[in-house]
């Protein structure tokens, strides 16, 4: 999966189930989704906290991300991270919120890796960039990591059911298998913490 900003619980969910999670860091950003934004909900009102980005030509890849803290998008994140942090229910990750000395896919690793922490999940994590061929992409990409990883089964969101054929996996050996659809609000993990400091899914 690619690796997504604070996302709904539902992502989290993979992890639940794998001994490697796999970080797509060597595809195409998609401008359009959860990798550098998501919907939380402050002061009773949706509201999107975006992630400050430096413009990148449009095949940049999600390893190619830079930070830009001279924008008007950082100053909107930090007003928006100022309203939540004050919550004690957040102090497991608060130092990462504010720490951008690093590029984006290692500051969304990280606190991803922290929020799986909390939710008393323990698995490995690998980027892609390190093991995939270049050359391949979707489906044919994801076979060929499964096979460097000697993998018997492959999990995915329920959204990606539409896009493989298990047939194909199952040619490789490989078990394809779709989680549920995730019974709750599609919005930001944080604020299921803000709710309970002991969440869990």
């Amino acid at each position: 999966m690619q690796p997504y900003f604070i996302p709904y619980p539902g992502y989290y969910l993979l992890h639940k189930y794998v001994d490697t999670f796999v970080i797509f860091d060597d595809v195409q950003f998609n401008r359009k989704g959860f990798v550098h934004r998501n919907k939380l909900i402050i002061n009773q009102n949706i509201s999107w906290l975006t992630l400050p980005l430096k413009k990148k030509d449009r095949s940049a890849k999600i390893f190619d991300l830079e930070f830009n803290l001279n924008s008007q998008i950082y100053n909107k994140f930090c007003n928006k991270i100022k309203l939540l942090l004050p919550n004690p229910n957040l102090s497991f990750i608060e130092k990462y919120f504010l720490d951008f000395n690093k590029k984006p896919i290692d500051y969304i690793i990280d606190i991803n890796k922290k929020i799986i922490e909390k939710l008393d999940i323990k698995n490995n994590f690998i980027l892609s960039s390190q093991i995939s061929d270049k050359k391949l992409n979707g489906e044919k990409k994801i076979i060929d990591i499964c096979k460097k990883l000697e993998a018997t089964e492959y999990f995915n969101l329920p959204g990606g059911e539409d896009f493989y054929d298990k047939k194909n996996f199952l040619n490789e050996k490989i078990k394809i298998n779709f989680l549920p659809e995730f019974i709750g609000d599609k919005i930001s993990i944080i604020n299921y913490f803000l709710r309970d400091d002991n969440f869990k899914i």
